[in-house]
C-alpha cells in the first residue's frame, strides 16, 4: 500500500475503467477516493484489501470489499499506471 496510495494520488482526476469498460475518475482525500460520477466513496482499506489479495481475476475477489466499490477498486489496482509491473 505505501506504493501504490502515492501512484492513486498522483493519478486523480484521470481516466480509469471498470473490468466491463466503464469509465470514472476519482478525487482522493485523507479518507477515501470519490468517484465522480458516481459520488461513491471507496475507502483506502478496500485498496488495500485488493492489493493484499492479488492476483484477483476480478471485483468479485476482493474481501471485504462491497460489490459497489470493487468495480473501482479493480479497476485502479489492476491499471498499469498504479502497478507499474509491481503487482
Amino acid at each position: 500500500m505505501e506504493t501504490a496510495r502515492p501512484r492513486i494520488e498522483e493519478h486523480q482526476g484521470e481516466v480509469f475503467y471498470t473490468k466491463t469498460g466503464k469509465p470514472f475518475t476519482y478525487r482522493t482525500n485523507h479518507y477515501t477516493l470519490v468517484i465522480v460520477e458516481s459520488r461513491r466513496n471507496v475507502q483506502w482499506h478496500e485498496i488495500r484489501s485488493a492489493l493484499e489479495a492479488w492476483p484477483i481475476a476480478g471485483p468479485s475477489e476482493i474481501p471485504r470489499c462491497p460489490e459497489r466499490s470493487g468495480r473501482y477498486v479493480y479497476g485502479i489496482v489492476s491499471d498499469e499506471r498504479i502497478r507499474q509491473g509491481d503487482w
